[in-house]
């Protein structure tokens, strides 16, 4: 564990808030950043911020310093419910207007914050990859175009 700072308090408890802080900024302001690079904003070092995001966000310890804040489950929910219904804005002729299509970006976005907040995101990366070698004629002709 780190040690006390002057005031007593430790220097992971104000990563903690300062992470906190971005989450909470982030979400005020409609910008949902990835895990990793809210982290690196609040003082985490790339590498830390590569490999513990969800664990971070996860423990108890930066739970404790959210809930501190403000920064709750319910409130981080309350705005990932506001932004998966979020619809795409276009300005035209300097007049923003909400359309019918769905924003897919600022819902994904705040899907995954969701998960690496709550701890449930689970990435599983699988790689399969297939070759296939085909002669142009004999690709027309199983098509059935005929060259």
């Amino acid at each position: 564990m780190s040690s006390p700072s002057k005031t007593g308090r430790k220097r992971v408890d104000l990563r903690h808030e300062k992470l906190a802080r971005e989450l909470a900024d982030d979400m005020k302001t409609g910008r949902y950043r990835p895990a990793k690079e809210v982290m690196e904003a609040a003082g985490y070092s790339r590498s830390v911020a590569e490999k513990s995001a969800k664990r971070t966000l996860a423990s108890a310890s930066f739970r404790e310093v959210a809930e501190s804040i403000g920064l709750t489950r319910e409130t981080v929910a309350k705005v990932i419910q506001d932004a998966a219904q979020a619809r795409v804005v276009v300005t035209f002729k300097g007049t923003a207007r909400e359309t019918d299509a769905p924003d897919h970006k600022t819902r994904l976005a705040a899907a995954s914050l969701m998960g690496d907040f709550t701890g449930e995101k689970k990435t599983t990366v699988e790689v399969r990859s297939l070759n296939v070698n085909v002669d142009g004629d004999a690709l027309r002709n199983a098509l059935g175009l005929q060259p």
